[in-house]
This record gives structure tokens, sequence and C-alpha cells, in this order.
């Protein structure tokens, strides 16, 4: 009993007592404070959803970031001739559409922001931290919220919590597909046009001076593996696909199984990962989902968008021992 008193005293020592470095649990936020710079996906004119438009929400609460710059990127990865600055004081908040900034640039892809170099060519750490996200207005008025791929977390530096939500899996659940129920998959992967582990191949965000993406960002497609159940657990198929910077596709052109009233009448359950999934060779990614409700795509027709569930590949399948992503 005497020991057990001891224990318990120590307990609430350790409960009162300041610690050395105390761990916010809201540090992985994706929507947390960003530190050196930012990627988001935008979706205008293009191919993905016709007519669609897409608005930039950026604020600077810490300080200013006189210099804050934007590059654009095509669904490709590809980088369009024109930047934009956009300069913010401190506590300054701007609201400006990204898919028509400039008509040299691409209507939709992948935007990266940080501060400017003084040739204008090249982006430089951001002055202080932002939030930012992007907010895509559908043809059909749906307001879909894009989270922003922070580099690096301003309340944890370094190589932990970055890129936050990039990891080597995700998971969703989509409805049986029919006349009531459309279901699409968009996924984001960064390549390394965008960030690299050097200074010396031209992307927008070498390393250093900005955290390296870890694992190391592909030169091209990432190749992606899933598994299909119903919704009773059972296995239903297995099938390839890829994501190459900002994809789409309704989950019937990855699989007609999503659309098999026999097999899979209640909707289905799919994991998706990276091919490389093993330790050494894993591919960050991540994506969205949206399921269009009530028959055709319209007016007053319900559309249900969110980010798909991230994971790490080999914690997805299991084992959860592994600090990787």
């Amino acid at each position: 009993m005497r020991k057990l008193i001891v224990g318990l005293m120590a307990v609430g020592l350790l409960a009162v007592a300041e610690p050395a470095m105390a761990l916010d649990t809201g540090m992985g936020d994706p929507l947390g404070l960003i530190a050196s710079g930012v990627v988001l996906p935008y979706v205008g004119g293009g191919a993905i959803l016709p007519g669609s438009q897409s608005w930039l929400e950026v604020s600077s609460p810490v300080g200013g970031n006189n210099d804050f710059h934007m590059f654009f990127f095509d669904t490709a990865c590809v980088r369009g001739p024109k930047s934009v600055g956009l300069p913010l004081t401190a506590n300054d908040v701007e609201l400006i559409r990204i898919d028509n900034a400039d008509p040299d640039n691409p209507s939709e892809g992948l935007i990266t922001a940080a501060g400017a170099t003084p040739n204008g060519q090249n982006l430089a750490l951001l002055n202080n931290p932002i939030h930012a996200r992007v907010y895509w207005v559908t043809p059909q008025g749906f307001v879909r919220v894009l989270e922003p791929i922070s580099l690096d977390h301003a309340e944890f530096p370094g190589n932990i919590l970055s890129w936050n939500p990039l990891r080597s899996g995700v998971s969703f659940f989509a409805p049986l597909e029919d006349v009531n129920f459309r279901t699409t998959i968009y996924l984001i992967c960064p390549n390394n046009k965008i960030t690299s582990h050097t200074a010396s191949n031209n992307a927008v965000f070498p390393s250093p001076p900005f955290v390296e993406l870890v694992p190391e960002p592909p030169a091209g497609a990432i190749d992606l593996q899933a598994r299909t159940y119903d919704d009773d657990e059972g296995f239903l198929r297995n099938f390839l696909t890829s994501c190459s910077c900002l994809s789409s596709a309704s989950v019937t052109a990855l699989d007609a199984i999503y659309a098999d009233p026999v097999n899979a009448p209640f909707g289905t359950y799919t994991e998706l990962e990276s091919t490389a999934a093993p330790v050494t060779g894993a591919l960050a990614f991540t994506g969205y989902k949206a399921i269009h409700v009530g028959g055709n795509i319209g007016p007053g027709v319900f559309d249900a968008f969110g980010r798909l569930d991230n994971a790490n590949a080999q914690s997805q399948q299991g084992n959860l021992n592994l600090l990787t992503r």
C-alpha cells in the first residue's frame, strides 16, 4: 500500500509540473500555422469539373508577409509562365479568385506559395507563418474546401510534422453507384518539380532552405494499388491505378465493382496505397471524395465532399509500430 501511495503522489506531481517540452496534441493539424511554404490544389475551367471556380483564402496572423508569392502548376505539375504576388500585412486576410488570376497560367492544378526571392523567379521562406485554404465553387453552386499541404508546421518545425496530410495510404467508403449516387475520387501527389531533396534540380521548394519531403517525391506519376471490400468485410477486388500531380476519376472508371448490385449492394470500403508501400519505398499522396446524391448533378442536389482518410500504408495493413509515412 505504501508503494502504491508513493506512486500515486509521483504521478500527481508529474501531472502538475511544467514539462520540459509540452507537446500540443494539435500540432499535427493540417489547418495549423504554416511555417515556410504551402501547396494548394485548385480547380477551374479545365477538364476536372468544367465551369468551376477556386478562391484562395490566406491570412497572416503572426506578422507581415509583404513578399507573399505564388507559382501555378497544371494537373501534370508543369509550371505556368506567370507568378502572382499578394502582399500581406500583420493580421491581414485576403480572398482572391485564383483559377483565372492570369490567363497564361493553368486554370487548375497546384499552387505553390511562400516568400519571393529578389529576382521573383524562385520562392523563399515565408517571413511569418500563415493560414491558407482554397474554396472550390462547383458549377452547381456547391462550395468544397481544399486543405493546405504545409511544408513545415510553425509550432513544431522540422521533418516530424511536415507536409501534412500527405501519406502513403488512404481509405474511403463509396455507396453503390447508380442513378442516385455517383462518387468521384480526386488524388493529389506533388512531384520533384515542386519539392526536392537538393537545391540543384529547379524545384520551387528545394532543400535547403525548405524542409525536405520524406519520402522523396517521384519524378512522375505514383502507382497505386487498391483492395475493395463489401460492407460485411468480404474481399471483392484489387486493382491498380495512378496519381499524376492532380487527377480525378469516377469510381466506376477505377473498377466496375463499385456499380455491382449483386456483390456490393450496400456500398464498398476501399484501401488505396502506394505500390512501393514497404518502408524503404513508400510514396506520399492524398485526396478527396465527392458523393453526388439525388440523381442528375444539378441545382438542389446534395454534394458530400471531404478529404480521404489518410494513413501510413503499413499502418493501414495492421503494422502500427512503424514511424513512417
